[in-house]
């Protein structure tokens, strides 16, 4: 595609884009009105934890925005619908941290100030549910045995987990120590128990099934209701952090903008998606926002660096692109100012492809067990080694590394050697620590799922998977590579 034709395409795109559907955002976006959220910028996982404080503050009828436990009544009415809450009395309050990584707890009491209501919040972001760290167990789920004082189901989850001795060892301890604390609510009526799984992703549900979904839609609006209680009674130091976090989350979660922006990347059919055009756009846009300063080295995705590559050879011209986006432009024509903004949103919001989640799989017809990442992958390499008939290692690791290189590319600072795609635990050369820590739940693993018999040994995928950084190879590797052999049809499905 010639240099004039992209610039043409590109604006085409935008324009569609800023006149289409979700054109009152975008006004918003090319225009911000000042907003506290938007100019102390706490990154992403830092930013989950500031929204579920500023939910919480919310929730708590004794909180200094004066709304009493209106918000909270009208939040639990939301989630589970008025004929099957309780009432929400100003003797009501939230945990002012975390209370066992519960990320919002409020606990409502009777008169005589004993426990009668718990109310837990999962608060998801820019994550997924993933599982407690070396469980096989999800977060709700785990929160769900902690609030209801489920000491027999913890412990058995500690039992079962891949974890070595030392780490089960201290888990048990925890969770001794939990079940002796008096400050619990293990006595809490069954009817006063409600759990809440709050996502901005359409579709997304928690593991454990007394978790109800409320939406940050959903939660939009609740703001909006509290936003002209308090302007109605004049508290307007109120009324403005809580219009600030309603604009904020509005425009970061706007379901229909993210699908059209991902559609500018992934080149979807314009009949699936008729703001954007067949082609991706994403070199073009990889291009604008590296020129306009957008790209942020410390926290590249995968897929962002033949982004930009392939920008480098032959870049789209910032001022160029600006000038024909608003000869289409039916309304007002786009400033320089505001040409940045949206090239910094789109940027911002760009395909996720890749996640530091912890997604469960289930392999064929077995649902009786559902999978981790690594787990998956040792029964693909399974299948893919009878497949294609690998009986040694050089034979596994020449055909299944040439699939994993082609398939992932190699992530910035994290170079593909094809070496350790696969490894025997009985034998590879740990370090003293790392064979105290690992090697009999490397083995573990292994047998469990099945080894790789090759040559005269027993293997398993290794979780750097020939890559560099095993950290990096966890959060950038594992998952398109399932996705891929998803695709080929192997016999796996997500576990819900």
């Amino acid at each position: 595609m010639d240099n004039e034709h992209r610039i043409d395409e590109v604006a085409d795109a935008l324009a569609r884009l800023i006149e289409g559907d979700s054109s009152a955002v975008v006004r918003d976006v090319l225009n911000p009105i000042a907003n506290f959220w938007d100019v102390v910028d706490y990154g992403d996982a830092a930013g989950e934890i500031r929204y579920s404080k500023m939910i919480g503050w919310l929730l708590d009828p004794q909180g200094s925005h004066g709304l009493g436990p209106s918000f909270a009544q009208s939040f639990v009415n939301a989630a589970f619908g008025p004929e099957v809450v309780p009432v929400i009395s100003p003797r009501a309050r939230v945990h002012p941290r975390e209370w066992r990584n519960i990320d919002i707890l409020l606990v409502d009491h009777d008169e005589q100030g004993r426990p009668l209501t718990t109310l837990v919040i999962e608060n998801k972001t820019d994550t997924i549910e993933h599982a407690r760290s070396g469980l096989n167990v999800g977060q709700t789920r785990w929160y769900n045995w902690v609030i209801r004082g489920d000491f027999g189901s913890i412990h058995t989850a500690i039992d079962v987990s891949s974890l070595d001795s030392e780490e089960k060892g201290r888990l048990h301890k925890r969770a001794d120590g939990w079940e002796a604390e008096a400050g619990h609510y293990r006595n809490v009526p069954e009817s006063g128990r409600y759990f809440v799984y709050l996502t901005p992703r359409t579709g997304d549900t928690a593991e454990d099934p007394d978790f109800q979904t409320l939406s940050y839609e959903q939660l939009e609006e609740l703001l909006a209701d509290a936003e002209s209680a308090l302007s109605a009674s004049g508290s307007s130091d109120a009324e403005k952090i809580v219009r600030d976090f309603r604009r904020a989350i509005h425009r970061r979660y706007h379901v229909k903008l993210d699908q059209d922006i991902h559609g500018l990347f992934e080149g979807e059919d314009p009949a699936d998606s008729p703001t954007i055009g067949a082609s991706s756009l994403a070199p073009e846009l990889a291009g604008l926002a590296n020129a306009l300063g957008y790209v942020d080295e410390e926290h590249r995705r995968l897929g962002d660096d033949q982004y930009l590559e392939t920008s480098r050879t032959d870049p789209v011209n910032v001022i160029a692109t600006l000038d024909a986006l608003n000869d289409l432009l039916t309304g007002h024509a786009l400033s320089e100012a505001e040409f940045s903004r949206l090239i910094e949103y789109i940027w911002d919001h760009r395909p996720q492809r890749v996640s530091n989640d912890t997604s469960r799989f289930f392999w064929g017809d077995d649902r009786a067990r559902k999978l981790t990442k690594i787990e998956l992958l040792q029964k693909i390499a399974l299948a893919f080694a009878q497949e294609h008939e690998a009986t040694t290692v050089s034979d596994f690791s020449r055909e299944f590394g040439a699939v994993i290189a082609r398939v992932v590319g190699t992530p910035r600072g994290n170079s593909f050697t094809g070496a350790d795609i696969i490894i025997d635990p009985d034998v590879h050369a740990y370090s003293p620590a790392a064979a105290a820590r690992y090697r009999a739940r490397e083995v573990a693993l292994r047998d469990e799922m099945g080894p790789l018999l090759l040559d005269d040994g027993h293997y398993r995928v290794s979780w750097q998977l020939g890559y560099r950084s095993a950290a990096q190879a966890g959060r950038n590797i594992h998952l398109p590579l399932i996705r891929h052999f998803v695709a080929l049809g192997y016999p796996i499905s997500e576990a819900s």
